[in-house]
């Protein structure tokens, strides 16, 4: 259709404000020829781009959610904090502005801040070829690559919270759920963890269609179409991993405490870079003892090396004819056959490295005077949010992979650590499914009451048949490593993979009746009626459980392991759909319009939660010895939480090195109602509790909340939108503008139990667009507004089953260009002009669950036709 030589190129550099040490300008570049004849045709395209960027964000793993009880706090028997007493049964820490008996607070597990340094390269190619061997027959020949390669380099701050003895102070607000907005602890000797994340990644894109078109008369076309795809989505780190994580601290926290009164929660800590003895000299244990924070008082905690894939090929054939019966009448037919196969295969090497206590600080300064780490001002990372009463330094890895090498020289001996993947995966999925479907539909023409008028009606019918086979690596438990450290899991690997197969299959009719009517030559409405399906998304359908994650010992604390499993027996939802509008179109650029629709959703997929036993996971926190360790404490005076829990549970859990048993736990010497700090954190250091499979002290059975998709609900949505386009005059300058109302018949109610499991609709908001028109002399710019309303975005999150809503949003964007000449187009744009930043939460607006501080982005460039 294009024919001789066409050809274009276009190039751009973009700026993105947010970048720190990448390159503050990268290209972007893209081109396309093509040429034909009455016979034969071929067109190439491609395009190149290159991206830096930088993001400062932070983050929340878990909110716990309590019920306030003032007489069981009293006592010493509060589930979500234990509160330091002075042995008489008094609290001695502040609880400022505290809930009421029986309202509703909150706990966070942990808070963290990161700053991340990205790097992202895309390339894509298309090549298209065309034959005409007669006017009745064209085919199509076509093929598309493309490629995206992403590396980051992540580092974190965390404050993990004792959430016990420790907790001094805390200061509530005034939400219906109580939220903490300051929280002060006293945690000497306590490892302030700096983790170094790389993540590296490469997708791949490849597709080749084949097409052929025939009009086999004036009235009857008939064209089949056949392609093949496969989409790769491998890692493509050092080793094959796509992350390496490595956890590196400074055991010198003395004091933490954290500001929850804003977006942008704040943390800060005291430190102490040397360790004390009992007669209150020091011994350089917990750092090199110079009176400064510095890399001299890191060292490792934990190496993990991760590696994730995913691979889909789809292959589809398809056969579609237009049988056209009269002006008026037209007949549409076809069938199709769409076959889909994806693998996904995960696993994670883990080791301790230096243990969560740091046992070598300074480990990582060699003898030469290189470390391999640097400090840095974490604040001033974060542009848009006032850290002032934040701790200022962060930590910093010159090279992840370099550290992750240096260790394996620390460790590797004795750990049998590599930064290389773990071949033996513990999930490796793949969902098959196989498609068939048929439809017919008819299109008529016709006048109602003088007005010109369409109706298409049609109906479609599919068949799918589905087989998820999952191969486990069957779990044994969750390594208990300190006070709230459950990270590693034990596998049983005598047991090999174990194969777990499950079929389903199900069928769906889909009706549908479009209608429209001229009013008059400026209005219109229009009418439909259908019946639309949405198919369960693969991650959803693997026939295993996984996502294992404990923050406290079960015995005693409050605290709800929980794992996440598939269902490969879902089905799609289906959405019975009912749209209006009217459509008045005023000027020869100008119109109004305004809409409503409805929706009823059959088998709306929701995520519940049930208590679960899983492939007979045990659980080395609430056992006979957990009880018993326990019982020891409460016959010494000793307060229960997780950290003295713990460390009494190793004691007796090693009578070799404590032949005393409880005799050698140590308790604080200004308050022996506590466990000594130090011997605490050296008790961690040195000692992992185990879980006893068999026997008289064997552990019982882990009880897993599990998150489980499942087609449980019903769901009506409906809304209505208004939309306007007006140009004035031959001015050139124009207006869009448009809003849309969402109304869903559930949502989540924040203010129920946390043992309460709740489904509520996703994603449902308000938004509005409204973009400002340039268009004359050459001239065309677009200066656009667009918001979004708060949405819910999750469900049943943790081991609270708590939401997480997405703030409302609201981003301005500018684009301008100015045909130089016919051929020649130079343009500018901006994104996120207000640099507008992203920020989730969950049951009140102060428990914050992520943000991310965000920056413009602008280019500039021009395009060549010739």
């Amino acid at each position: 259709d294009n024919p001789g030589i066409k050809a274009s190129v276009s190039g751009k550099y973009q700026h993105d404000t947010t970048v720190t040490n990448g390159a503050d300008w990268t290209p972007e570049v893209s081109g396309l020829f093509s040429w034909s004849n009455v016979t034969f045709g071929v067109s190439l395209s491609g395009s190149y781009s290159k991206r830096d960027s930088s993001i400062a964000g932070a983050a929340e793993n878990n909110w716990n959610i309590g019920v306030w009880d003032s007489a069981a706090i009293a006592n010493n028997e509060n589930n979500m904090y234990s509160w330091t007493h002075d042995g008489t049964g008094a609290i001695t820490a502040t609880i400022e502005n505290a809930p009421e008996d029986g309202q509703l607070y909150a706990r966070p597990n942990d808070f963290r801040w990161a700053f991340s340094e990205r790097k992202h390269e895309r390339v894509n190619g298309q090549a298209t070829f065309q034959y005409r061997p007669i006017d009745e027959v064209t085919m199509t020949l076509d093929y598309t690559y493309a490629e995206s390669d992403y590396k980051e380099h992540r580092g974190e701050w965390t404050i993990w919270f004792a959430n016990g003895s420790s907790a001094d102070h805390v200061i509530f607000d005034d939400s219906p759920v109580a939220t903490p907005i300051y929280i002060h602890e006293q945690v000497y000797g306590k490892d302030m963890g700096y983790e170094q994340q790389l993540r590296v990644q490469k997708n791949t894109l490849d597709s080749t269609g084949l097409n052929i078109e025939w009009d086999i008369t004036d009235t009857l076309n008939m064209t089949f179409d056949y392609s093949t795809s496969t989409m790769k989505n491998q890692p493509n780190g050092p080793g094959g991993s796509g992350s390496i994580q490595m956890s590196v601290g400074a055991p010198v926290g003395t004091t933490q405490w954290v500001y929850f009164d804003g977006d942008m929660p704040v943390g800060n800590f005291t430190w102490d870079d040397d360790g004390y003895n009992a007669d209150g000299t020091p011994n350089g244990t917990r750092g090199n003892a110079n009176g400064i924070l510095d890399t001299g008082d890191f060292g490792t905690q934990q190496g993990r090396v991760w590696y994730a894939a995913q691979t889909l090929d789809i292959d589809e054939a398809r056969l579609d004819a237009t049988w056209q019966l009269s002006d008026a009448l037209r007949l549409d037919f076809g069938l199709e056959n769409r076959s889909m196969s994806m693998n996904q295969k995960n696993s994670v090497r883990q080791v301790d490295l230096g243990q969560w206590g740091v046992t070598a600080p300074g480990e990582l300064d060699t003898q030469s005077g290189y470390s391999y780490l640097y400090m840095f001002s974490l604040a001033d990372q974060y542009d848009d949010y006032d850290m002032s009463r934040s701790f200022p330094s962060g930590v910093r890895a010159f090279d992840v992979e370099q550290l992750c090498h240096e260790t394996v020289g620390l460790y590797g001996q004795t750990q049998a650590w590599s930064c290389d993947i773990e071949r033996n995966y513990q999930g490796d999925n793949d969902v098959d499914e196989d498609i068939n479907s048929v439809y017919v539909q008819a299109g008529y023409q016709f006048e109602l009451g003088g007005m010109p008028a369409n109706i298409l009606a049609g109906v479609r019918f599919e068949q799918t048949d589905l087989t998820s086979t999952s191969r486990v690596r069957l779990p044994l438990y969750r390594v208990w490593q300190d006070n709230n450290d459950f990270q590693v899991t034990v596998y049983d690997d005598a047991a090999g993979i174990q194969p777990y197969v499950v079929d389903n299959d199900y069928d769906n009719t889909l009706p549908s009746v479009d209608f429209d009517i001229n009013f008059t030559d400026s209005l219109k409405g229009r009418l439909s009626y259908s019946k639309t399906m949405a198919r369960p998304d693969y991650g959803s359908l693997y026939a295993t459980a996984g996502n294992f994650s404990q923050t406290d010992p079960t015995y005693y604390i409050n605290s709800q392991p929980t794992a996440t499993a598939q269902n490969p027996m879902l089905i799609p939802l289906e959405s019975t759909n009912i749209d209006l509008s009217v459509e008045w179109y005023y000027g020869d650029a100008s119109y109004l319009s305004v809409g409503y629709y409805s929706k009823n959703v059959d088998n709306f997929i929701s995520t519940g939660q049930e208590l679960r036993t899983l492939y007979g996971m045990r659980d080395a926190s609430n056992g006979p010895r957990v009880r018993r360790a326990a019982q020891a404490l409460l016959d010494m005076g000793v307060i229960v939480d997780n950290t003295s829990l713990f460390v009494m549970t190793a004691v007796l859990d090693n009578p070799a090195d404590f032949p005393n048993g409880a005799a050698d736990f140590v308790v604080d010497a200004t308050n022996s109602t506590i466990v000594d700090a130090n011997f605490a954190i050296d008790v961690a250091a040195a000692y992992d509790v185990n879980a006893i499979l068999s026997g008289p002290d064997a552990d019982p059975e882990a009880l897993w909340l599990t998150s489980q998709p499942s087609n449980s609900e019903k769901a009506t949505i409906d809304g209505g939108e208004i939309a306007v386009q007006h140009f004035f005059g031959d001015t050139g300058f124009g207006i869009q503008a448009n809003y849309t109302t969402v109304n869903g018949d559930v949502s989540f109610n924040d203010l129920a139990l946390p043992t309460e499991e709740q489904f509520a609709l996703l994603g449902l908001s308000d938004t509005a667009n409204v973009v400002l028109i340039y268009e004359k002399f050459g001239w065309s710019a677009r200066l656009a507004y667009n918001w979004r309303d708060e949405f819910l975005r999750q469900t049943n999150q943790g081991g609270s089953r708590n939401p997480v809503y997405v703030d409302e949003y609201a981003q301005i964007d500018l684009s301008v260009s100015y045909d130089v000449t016919d051929s020649i187009n130079v343009f500018f744009e901006g994104l996120n002009l207000n640099e507008e930043n992203v920020r989730w939460r969950t049951r009140s607006k102060l428990m914050t669950q992520y943000v991310e501080d965000l920056g413009a982005r602008y280019s500039i460039g021009a395009r060549f036709a010739f």
